[in-house]
Order: C-alpha cells, then sequence, then structure tokens
C-alpha cells in the first residue's frame, strides 16, 4: 500500500486494524444466509505494519505523479502504488524533524516543540510504540531502523518506548560509506552501504518474529552527500564519481540514489514469506520536498525548507 500521508499515524494504526479486521470477515463472506458469521475478535490476524520513509524525496521525484520531467527508475514502488491507493492531496512540514516527531507521537510539531531541525523530542511524549505496549502489551514487536533525527542521545529511541533501534542518530551521513551506526545505544562505525546496511538490519530484525510487528524502516537516500551508488542498485549507467561532477550535474545521481533505495526496499519486501506479505500493510511516504539543487519545476519557495514544497 503506497501513501504518502502525514496525518496522525496512531489512528492511522488504529483504522488500519479495524479495516483488515472487516476485510478479513468481508473476505469470508458468501452467498448462504446459513453462514454463521459470529467470529471471535481474538482470532482476527493482526496485520503486520511496514513503514518505509524516504529522505528528502518530493512529488517532482515519485513515480506516479505528472510533477516533474524526469523519474528514477522504482518499480517496486510502482508496483506498490498499481496494488495500493495513492494519496494526492498530501501536505508534509518543510523539514524532517518536524514530520518525524508528529508520525512518532500523532501530535503537530508546535504541540511537542519539535519546529525545526535540532529540536529534542521530549521523551514525556506518547510515542506509537508506547502507544502499543500500554494498549496491546507485548502483542506487537517493534523497531525503528535508519534515521532517527529526533535526538543524538544514543539512549533516546529506548526511552522513547521503541522496542530496537538500529540507525543513524543524526539528520545525515557525511558519507554512505563509512557512518556511525547506533544499535540499541551503542555506537560503531559501518563502512557498508548505509542503504544496504539499513535494509540488512530490517531483515534480519523481520526474520524469526513470530508475533505481529510494527517496522519503520527509514532510509538516509536521497539526502546529501549525493553519490554514485553499488552499480548493481541503479540503472544510470556509468556516471563520473568525483565530486566536481557531482555538484555540476547532481540529479542523476540523486536519481541513482532513489533507484538504490527503490531496489533495496525490493530486496526487503522479497525477504518476507507468502503470507507475511498477505498479513502486511506497507506505507510509503517522503518526509518532506525535495532539495533546491535536485527539484525539478519548483521555484525555490516550493521546495524543501517551504511550507508550499
Amino acid at each position: 500500500m503506497f501513501k504518502y500521508l502525514f496525518s496522525t499515524f496512531k489512528l492511522l494504526f488504529i483504522i488500519t486494524l479495524i479495516l483488515v479486521s472487516c476485510s478479513k470477515k468481508n473476505s469470508d463472506f458468501n452467498d448462504s444466509e446459513t453462514e454463521n458469521i459470529t467470529e471471535n475478535p481474538s482470532e482476527i490476524t493482526k496485520p503486520n505494519i511496514l513503514l518505509v520513509i524516504a529522505d528528502d524525496m518530493g512529488l517532482d521525484a515519485s513515480p506516479g505523479y505528472e510533477i516533474g520531467s524526469i523519474k528514477p527508475y522504482m518499480p517496486n514502488l510502482e508496483k506498490l502504488a498499481a496494488n495500493g491507493i495513492t494519496f494526492n492531496n498530501v501536505w508534509s512540514n518543510p523539514t524532517c524533524t518536524p514530520t518525524r516527531s508528529s508520525i512518532l507521537t500523532g501530535k503537530y510539531g508546535v504541540r511537542t516543540n519539535m519546529l525545526k531541525v535540532g529540536d529534542v523530542l521530549s521523551t514525556s511524549e506518547t510515542s506509537i510504540q508506547k502507544y502499543l505496549a500500554n494498549n496491546l502489551g507485548s502483542t506487537y514487536s517493534h523497531a525503528v531502523i535508519g534515521k532517527w533525527h529526533l535526538s543524538t542521545d544514543p539512549n533516546h529511541p529506548t526511552n522513547m518506548g521503541v522496542g530496537y533501534y538500529a540507525g543513524l542518530l543524526t539528520g545525515a551521513v557525511s558519507s554512505y560509506w563509512d557512518w556511525n551506526l547506533t544499535e540499541n545505544s551503542q555506537t560503531t562505525t559501518s563502512t557498508e552501504y548505509a542503504t544496504t546496511k539499513i535494509t540488512d538490519l530490517a531483515i534480519d530484525w523481520v526474520e524469526n518474529k513470530t508475533n505481529p510487528w510494527f517496522l519503520w524502516v527509514a532510509y538516509s537516500a536521497p539526502h546529501t552527500p549525493f553519490h554514485l551508488p553499488p552499480t548493481n542498485l541503479h540503472s544510470q549507467g556509468n556516471l563520473p564519481s568525483d565530486e566536481a561532477s557531482i555538484v555540476t550535474n547532481p540529479l542523476p545521481y540523486y536519481m541513482a540514489m532513489l533507484e538504490a533505495m527503490d531496489s533495496e526496499m525490493g530486496r526487503l519486501m522479497n525477504s518476507l514469506s507468502q503470507e507475511e506479505k498477505e498479513n502486511t500493510v506497507i506505507i510509503f511516504i517522503g518526509d518532506n520536498g525535495t532539495p533546491q539543487q535536485v527539484a525539478q519545476e519548483y521555484n525555490s519557495s516550493r521546495t524543501k525548507g517551504s511550507l508550499y514544497q
């Protein structure tokens, strides 16, 4: 299910549970008027939820939207869109920190003092993970893997109620091949390509789960630094990899990073068993608009950092 949305995520989660329950009942209907339709709610299969967040991916860079004359090749995302729901009337915060805190808490940034990059989310706020634990106990396993950007404290994800955290605490990596990886409060240096490593961690986490799960995967891509990803992950060809070439014409590198993310996202989805796929709701969003240096058909007041992006 392909969704660009920036509304209350707690409400979305509750609605998802209701819709899946109703869908299961409807799919079991037949024409017999004598069929026993009573069903024990405890027997309804609770869905897995996979939330994927792209970093700095606006509509002009998104398949399926008319805005933007140059589009990345993202077959996995396009398949989700073809089989799901695409939102055309959407709004996001100008930058990523307020968006991420709003998804986590279900509150606008003005209510949590999360108004700009660098603001720190108070651990007194109720996250969706805390909400799940308080209302469903241990029914759901949950993890956040990838970019956090709500605090640089290694303990912050855990203090916000996240069951398992692994990823980047800050807003961006200085290099996609040399970056600080924090896993459950311990920080080390990773020399694995960040988009691939985040996917590996997500696959490993899901692999042995026997109960329903909520997995939040936040890729750093396609956030700067623009670069040439591993050649097997994109279709942009043999672009020069020197800094001068990237600065002169960053758009194909931005597209390559999006394609690499799509390749890895497909690998993550393909790692699920057929049974898991049929019981998993997939939500894909971008945290804010496209950066000015690679934005298409927008003026400077309608890109990342603007209320009108």
